[in-house]
């Protein structure tokens, strides 16, 4: 994929009631069509855009704010798909 061909999308994700770290991951992987990549990697950057989370021992509470980037396919008007 030509980098020209995806658009990065920045969103923060609400923690609620029994979510875990790689539960946000799973989802927000699932988001990602700009490319292949793994569920450990996504659970990384994760990490790396949050660095309270390990501070806190790696645990999330209800109402935790968590920074999430993903990339998504670039449509052909130049938009950038559902997200």
């Amino acid at each position: 994929m030509y980098k020209g061909d995806q658009v990065l999308v920045e969103d923060t994700h609400i923690v609620q009631s029994g979510e875990t770290l790689w539960s946000i991951s799973e989802t927000y992987l699932q988001k990602n069509t700009g490319g292949r990549r793994y569920i450990m990697e996504f659970m990384e950057g994760i990490k790396e855009l949050n660095p309270w989370i390990k501070e806190n021992n790696y645990t999330l509470h209800p109402g935790d704010k968590v920074r999430v980037n993903y990339w998504v396919k670039k449509a052909e008007d130049g938009q950038h798909g559902r997200h």
